[in-house]
């Protein structure tokens, strides 16, 4: 007989667990020809109080390659790197010394699960380098990543921050459940894996936060050994109701995902095999007792890039850049990422450096109003002469975009369009900032109206809107090819009236 406190305990119980999403989950092994194929679990009860969709992607661990300095050259002094000593000592190959490139083990992007082709890098990822692809999610989604693993060593995928079941958390310890009951915490060569994690509100941007944050995922089977390998790759998450249907940030033009860490490849798995086959020594032949053999192995890098090979951090003055910056390693992984030539914003404060500890991440928003190519590195004196440097180019606006100033001066307003020159029938973004014209800094919660005029036809208007975060992006198709005029009307900032208007001309083919 059931007691009366027992009763009411499972009952205060079955509430709790309705109010706060508590997770039940029922597990499912698929045992086929290949041992080390597993299937992944179904979810049977809801993590979050929004209803997202399924997100799915298809990353694979593969050997490659990799070369940290492909052009042979210092890319911020101009100059081969061979003719200069100290940087020839982390990208010259000779006796005890590999050189610039190594065999290390990297998460890449696949069309589909049956692994066969690639997916193609977009332009604007071309930055990311030696990280994996980027994930996104908005608060409410679930996350599914089929995962094969094509490298010589057991590997995993471990994220930060969302939600998941020890089956999907990737990293082996002894936690008092069977390995049996955990087959994504170490996925052995040719095995297969899906990993579900969740992204409750409690994983996506918290009230202080802008639209979307960054967390990360790398392998767990050896913590050390496989992110010096490579294993590394970003995961960005939108607040509910805030991204576009990919899953990026509405109103964010670029986003650039930066990792600053120092490549310990005698750390890596791989170092046995890259001395012997870049130096056709082995370690007894190898002369380790020069410091300078184990200072060559650092790799001071910025996506896996020494001396400004980092390529792809362009973007297009006056529009709304999100970078995410993310560090990783030892104790010597102290970063201090420096951008010249322009300012951000982070926590609503105005700065141009960002302080970074290992595994540490960072959202800093960018509005670039200053055209030219910039030096990005990190300010740790020793880092920089080690090869932790980038370039940055901020490329103007064409002719028909640009910043104008407000009817009473008071505040400035840029706009620019995606595609740069719009054509009849194309989707088309206009992406608009709003900025103070005393001190370019960003205004937030601006009250706007946008009205689109063919000669003195209204073609499109909007009814008022709000802008948090002082930036929008309005999507239109223009029907006919000539001369536009857009019109930015601003009604309130801050909650306070305001009257100001500016306008552009964009002409479509």
């Amino acid at each position: 007989m059931i007691s009366r406190t027992t009763l009411m305990f499972g009952i205060i119980i079955a509430l709790t667990s309705a109010l706060t999403g508590v997770l039940v989950y029922h597990f499912t092994e698929n045992q086929s020809t290949n041992s080390n194929q597993v299937a992944m679990v179904t979810q049977v009860a809801t993590p979050s109080q929004f209803q997202g969709v399924t997100r799915t992607y298809y990353i694979a661990a593969n050997e490659v390659k990799w070369n940290y300095a492909p052009s042979g050259m210092n890319m911020i002094t101009g100059k081969p790197l061979a003719t200069d000593p100290y940087a020839a000592l982390y990208t010259q190959n000779g006796k005890d010394r590999i050189g610039s490139v190594y065999l290390k083990c990297l998460y890449q992007g696949y069309t589909d699960g049956t692994f066969t082709t690639l997916q193609p890098r977009p332009a604007q990822w071309e930055h990311l380098g030696i990280l994996g692809p980027v994930i996104h999610a908005e608060v409410g989604d679930t996350i599914q990543v089929v995962f094969k693993n094509n490298c010589r060593i057991p590997v995993s995928m471990h994220p930060h921050g969302v939600l998941y079941d020890k089956a999907s958390e990737g990293a082996p310890y002894n936690d008092g459940i069977p390995d049996s009951e955990k087959p994504g915490d170490a996925v052995p060569p040719g095995g297969n894996f899906t990993y579900i994690w969740y992204v409750p509100e409690r994983a996506g941007p918290g009230p202080e936060d802008p639209s979307s944050i960054l967390w990360m995922y790398h392998s767990h089977v050896n913590e050390i050994g496989d992110p010096n390998a490579g294993l590394v790759g970003p995961i960005i998450i939108t607040r509910h109701g805030e991204a576009n249907p990919d899953g990026t940030p509405k109103g964010v033009d670029q986003e650039f995902v930066t990792l600053f860490t120092i490549f310990n490849e005698t750390n890596s798995p791989y170092f046995p095999y890259n001395l012997q086959t870049f130096t056709g020594e082995n370690m007894s032949q190898a002369n380790t007792t020069d410091p300078m053999f184990w200072e060559s192995n650092l790799k001071y890098s910025i996506n896996g890039y020494i001396y400004g090979n980092l390529p792809g951090l362009t973007m297009k003055e006056n529009t709304h850049v999100r970078w995410y910056v993310a560090g990783m390693g030892g104790e010597s992984d102290i970063h201090s990422p420096h951008w010249h030539g322009n300012t951000l914003l982070m926590d609503d404060k105005r700065t141009d450096m960002v302080e970074l500890l290992p595994m540490s991440m960072k959202v800093l928003d960018m509005y670039p109003d200053n055209v030219g190519t910039w030096l990005f590195h990190c300010h740790v004196y020793d880092h920089m002469e080690g090869g932790m440097l980038a370039l940055y180019t901020v490329e103007k606006n064409n002719e028909t975009q640009g910043t104008n100033q407000s009817s009473s001066g008071n505040i400035k307003i840029g706009l620019s369009t995606n595609p740069e020159n719009p054509t009849t029938g194309q989707p088309t973004q206009l992406n608009i900032v709003f900025m103070d014209n005393q001190t370019n800094s960003i205004e937030e919660h601006v009250d706007y109206k946008v009205t689109i005029m063919q000669g003195t036809t209204q073609v499109f208007t909007t009814s008022l809107l709000h802008a948090a975060e002082g930036s929008i992006t309005v999507p239109y198709q223009f029907q006919n090819a000539g001369s536009y005029n857009v019109v930015v009307e601003v009604d309130g900032i801050y909650f306070m009236p305001v009257s100001d208007t500016a306008q552009f001309s964009i002409n479509v083919g």
